[in-house]
């Protein structure tokens, strides 16, 4: 349904205002979030799976209990995994940095809409 007919001013994000583009960025950053987000778990599953079998290896290598976590940790698979989660970890963050600095031009440019709008 076209709500622009029920008004003769036209719709606040009709066209192509900078409110408009700043909303859809804001929504694209959101989404860009979300899917970062789940590459993370992704990347974090890998990496717990590296670690659980080099932890078996290690088990039946005899590797002692005191020592097992850190060797675990330092096998060449597990800690690629580690980087490729970090990594991914790194991205996330940066999505929602996006997403809050794209948030509060946002709420500037709504806050001066109105500041324009109220002063006509």
């Amino acid at each position: 349904m076209d709500w622009t007919q029920f008004s003769d001013e036209p719709s606040q994000f009709a066209g192509d205002s900078l409110l408009e583009r700043i909303s859809r960025a804001y929504e694209d950053a959101v989404d860009a979030y979300g899917n970062a987000c789940d590459q993370a778990a992704i990347y974090e599953n890998v990496y717990l799976a590296k670690f659980a079998m080099a932890w078996a290896r290690a088990v039946e290598d005899k590797v002692p209990a005191t020592t097992r976590s850190k060797h675990c940790d330092n096998q060449s698979e597990v800690v690629e995994a580690r980087l490729d989660w970090n990594r991914a970890l790194a991205a996330e963050k940066r999505c929602k940095a996006k997403v809050q600095e794209l948030q509060t031009r946002m709420t500037a440019a709504m806050a001066h809409q109105r500041y324009v709008r109220e002063g006509t």
